[in-house]
């Protein structure tokens, strides 16, 4: 017992330290192309963010969330990989179809290009992720996102400083995630596979190749795992596209410069998001087995993760009210003091969004899966209809206030639902003890 539980704090701590690094590592390239480039420059590359992000995670179907939880090993590690791989190659297509006929400056398209060329990479790394924590080897997973956080400061910042070009500093980042994938992530899969399928507890062979995986899975096979994987890779989408919307309204509006000072402010909250999802991931085990089995712990843990990050978007709220222009002038230039307005409103969207996150986990783990679907619909709407109405006029406070009315949104659809899923599943308990009464009775009586 006290080996299990000193490999999963092991396992949780690599977990943590990756997800912190990587997160930290995201924001700090907005920091480095607001330092070393000019707002333009953070315009066009969270532009290419926002174009590429919903179509990836859409293709992603959340995978490696789903190839992790497999615990029959219903589909063998070649069919995830050969389902993202021909994923991928359709946001290849898609990407160049969609960027045809959006004009953007050629320097624009190739960022957009890039970006997506690094973000298809990390993808399939994605799918090695799934199968190191199925086999609860979450080392490799924390080691590989520190080495993608620390190589994409540094060749970001090392291309954007000699170049003064970000296209540069985008097609860098793509190729070291590439080396990543191709001498760390591969090496350790292929080294894993060998001796899993050694002990028989894989349906399929060793790994040989990348090139050999792919097309191994049967048609039907795929099929069935793409229709099962279809409303994750949904809800994903709407997600992301929740908070690309009013930057794409702030572009047309106001351009690619008060797009970069709005979004070096907004990637804060993402920062903290990404936070927060290490500490959902590490939780969703237990909220799994309490939602099974004791309700009373679901409901308290559920509660504890939620004051948790209660408290840590007051905390980031009160940093902005109170140190707000400094901390902006400090993290990027006195030109992004201005704008403290904007960073107060995303600090108070983010304290709604992160306790969301937490109501987003239970909803995965009572699997109400499907039903998060109209949610992200409705909050779509919202941030549609509010940057319609409110960016014309107030520029990036406006789409502030978009996303915190976007968020708001879901927390009560999310506090709804959860507050359904427990009433059912209490009721089914219910029913469970009066059958389990029902057969004690029957057989005191035949006694």
């Amino acid at each position: 017992m006290r080996m299990m539980k000193k490999a999963s704090g092991k396992n949780f701590s690599w977990l943590f330290t990756g997800n912190l690094i990587y997160s930290l590592s995201q924001w700090g390239m907005v920091v480095l192309l607001a330092k070393l480039g000019s707002p333009a420059m953070v315009g066009q590359y969270v532009l290419a963010l926002s174009i590429t992000a919903p179509v990836i995670l859409f293709a992603n179907f959340q995978l490696r969330d789903f190839q992790a939880t497999d615990a029959n090993n219903q589909y063998s590690f070649q069919q995830y990989l050969t389902l993202r791989l021909l994923s991928m190659t359709a946001v290849f297509l898609l990407i160049l179809a969609v960027t045809a006929f959006i004009p953007l400056s050629l320097n624009t398209l190739l960022v957009v290009w890039f970006v997506c060329a690094a973000k298809m990479v990390e993808s399939v790394s994605d799918i090695y992720f799934g199968l190191f924590q199925r086999n609860e080897k979450m080392e490799y997973v924390g080691k590989s996102m520190i080495l993608k956080g620390v190589s994409s400061v540094l060749v970001l910042g090392i291309s954007v400083y000699l170049t003064q070009s970000i296209a540069a500093g985008a097609l860098a980042l793509a190729l070291a995630w590439l080396g990543i994938l191709l001498f760390y992530d591969m090496k350790n899969g292929a080294s894993m596979l060998h001796s899993v399928s050694a002990e028989g507890r894989l349906k399929k062979g060793r790994l040989v190749s990348l090139w050999k995986d792919f097309g191994k899975g049967e048609r039907s096979t795929l099929k069935g795992l793409l229709l099962l994987v279809l409303p994750l890779g949904i809800t994903a989408t709407l997600d992301s596209l929740n908070s690309s919307i009013p930057r794409y309204f702030l572009q047309h509006i106001g351009g690619e410069e008060a797009l970069g000072y709005y979004s070096a402010i907004a990637y804060i909250m993402m920062a903290g998001g990404t936070f927060v999802n290490a500490m959902t991931q590490a939780s969703s085990p237990r909220l799994s087995r309490y939602y099974r089995d004791n309700l009373q712990r679901f409901k308290r843990l559920l509660l504890q993760i939620m004051g948790l990050c209660l408290l840590l978007g007051l905390a980031g709220l009160s940093a902005a009210y109170f140190m707000g222009e400094f901390l902006l002038s400090l993290l990027y230039s006195p030109d992004y003091a201005a704008y403290n307005n904007v960073f107060i409103i995303i600090m108070l969207a983010s304290t709604i969004w992160y306790m969301t996150g937490c109501l987003s986990a239970a909803l995965t783990v009572s699997r109400y899966i499907k039903l998060q679907i109209p949610v992200f619909l409705l909050t779509c709407l919202s941030i549609i209809t509010s940057s319609f109405l409110l960016i014309p006029v107030y520029g990036a406070t406006g789409a502030a206030w978009s996303i915190c009315i976007g968020m708001g949104t879901r927390f009560v659809c999310s506090f709804a639902l959860v507050l359904h899923a427990l009433s059912r599943q209490a009721a089914l308990a219910k029913q469970a003890e009066q059958r389990e009464a029902r057969i004690a009775l029957g057989d005191i009586a035949r006694g």
